[in-house]
């Protein structure tokens, strides 16, 4: 099958990768336009680019796609699109491009999570169970017919980094699977029940902030769901300190954000509403990612100080 492919972050490659390995013909590749990173103003390729140009596939990037796109995508004579976390809102107008329109590989169990971030808003509930949908475009909100599920358990160690490669290799497996039999599938496709949708959005630096007022539960599920991106961090003295990792931990009697331990026997345990919060991982704006041990080698946390 000829097929013009859209994404852009790590969880598009598998998917790319199995589409390949299949033996279909990848017509085009579509992938957001280059950014600058946030270290010295350097230009950086998606994920998705990088693998294109390893394959020798034919690349396109569209500042805005609905305006740029549409002839260029007309010219490839796909028999279908496949989509993966692409990044653009896309038009009626290429949605009718191709034979078999576009298929969307979702990460979650349609219709709960719909929008931009479904894995972390899954671990932001602390979910025990998420998956993948299959699922046709149209002009609405990831609210067209569902062609295929699959599921996956969410661990307690899952982080959104974990969660996303587990589910980029599902969605890999699942859309071959249909693409191998599509009139089946679609002949099969099930409608999405409105009313029992759910949404999620993009989020911001902002959101990842620790505040320590809030039940230990949560924190531990916002350090899991805002791993690597945003990073849920705090701020203490003036300084920037990033958390990836950390467990719940029995704390009573103490003010929220009141550090309770500092010691390699006790580890680093910051009391919250319900609990309190042992970090296991952290960085230190400015240093490396280090285990706590590590960690307190070189910095110094007094008991009884709160952070804010």
């Amino acid at each position: 099958m000829n097929i013009i492919f859209l994404g852009t972050p790590k969880f598009a490659v598998k998917p790319l990768q199995a589409l390949l390995d299949a033996g279909h013909n990848i017509v085009g590749v579509v992938t957001q336009i280059d950014k600058a990173n946030a270290r010295g103003n350097k230009i950086v390729y998606s994920p998705v680019k990088e693998f294109a140009m390893q394959n020798n596939l034919p690349l396109f990037q569209f500042k805005s796609i609905r305006k740029e796109g549409v002839d260029v995508l007309k010219s490839l004579n796909a028999d279908i699109m496949i989509t993966a976390s692409y990044g653009q809102i896309l038009s009626k107008e290429i949605i009718d491009i191709c034979k078999y329109g576009i298929l969307n590989i979702h990460g979650s169990i349609l219709p709960a999570y719909r929008g931009a971030s479904p894995v972390l808003q899954a671990l932001l509930d602390g979910q025990a169970e998420t998956g993948v949908t299959i699922m046709r475009t149209n002009i609405g909100l990831d609210d067209g017919p569902m062609l295929l599920k699959k599921y996956v358990k969410i661990e307690y160690d899952d982080n959104q980094q974990t969660l996303m490669d587990k589910l980029s290799t599902i969605g890999a497996e699942a859309i071959c699977e249909v693409l191998n039999n599509i009139d089946y599938y679609f002949a099969n496709q099930e409608l999405q029940d409105d009313t029992k949708a759910t949404h999620c959005t993009k989020v911001s630096k902002d959101d990842a902030k620790l505040d320590f007022n809030k039940d230990a539960n949560i924190l531990r599920n916002e350090i899991r769901a805002y791993y690597g991106n945003p990073t849920s961090y705090f701020i203490f003295n003036e300084m920037l300190y990033k958390v990836f990792n950390a467990d719940v931990a029995i704390v009573s009697g103490k003010r929220c954000g009141e550090i309770v331990s500092f010691d390699k026997s006790n580890g680093f345990v910051i009391a919250c509403k319900n609990g309190g919060l042992k970090i296991n991982i952290i960085q230190k704006q400015g240093s490396k990612m280090l285990g706590i041990k590590d960690f307190m080698n070189g910095n110094k946390f007094e008991v009884g100080q709160i952070i804010e």
